[in-house]
């Protein structure tokens, strides 16, 4: 290991490389992130699950109507425990999915502001990535940053002109 005065060209050549493999580490964070949401959204879409109805009886006790496959299945959930109540045929129940009398809050809300639902829910997607973005990103940035300017500041006081060498002086 060789220690000795760095001059100016060589401290900006380490921060770049520096600055460099942190940017690398982010697009490495960012694709996997990514990639890992998207298979857990594939994973978690199915066709064989679906609650009916749900009354609540209690601050935390409710009876649901549950399909199960071709089965529907009223179930008592609280707090700690689900508990089968009975089988129910598809005769048994009113499943009139189409017909609301007032529609969802949303299409209220929308007939009233006269906007387009699709537009609506485009902007808000928009403004929760920045928000995750914003969220997620400005603090990896930032503390990156002054990492780089600790290191920085610490091959200066101590004369190490590599990497490695913090590494290991560090550790």
């Amino acid at each position: 290991m060789t220690i000795a005065k760095t001059g100016s060209m060589d401290i900006a050549a380490q921060f770049l490389t520096v600055v460099i493999i942190f940017i690398f580490v982010l697009a490495v964070t960012y694709v996997t992130t990514r990639w890992i949401a998207n298979y857990q959204k594939e994973r978690s879409v199915n066709n064989n699950f679906e609650i009916i109805e749900i009354s609540r009886l209690t601050a935390n006790k409710y009876i649901e109507i549950v399909r199960c496959g071709e089965k529907y299945l009223a179930i008592a959930v609280c707090k700690d425990t689900v508990t089968l109540l009975c089988e129910l045929s598809k005769e048994q129940l009113s499943l009139e999915h189409d017909k609301k009398p007032y529609g969802g809050f949303r299409e209220i809300l929308d007939k009233a502001r006269n906007v387009n639902i699709l537009e609506k829910e485009n902007d808000l997607k928009k403004l929760i990535r920045k928000q995750i973005g914003l969220i997620y990103f400005f603090p990896v940035i930032c503390g990156c940053a002054t990492a780089s300017f600790v290191i920085n500041r610490f091959m200066e006081a101590s004369s190490i002109i590599h990497v490695r060498e913090i590494t290991l002086a560090a550790i």
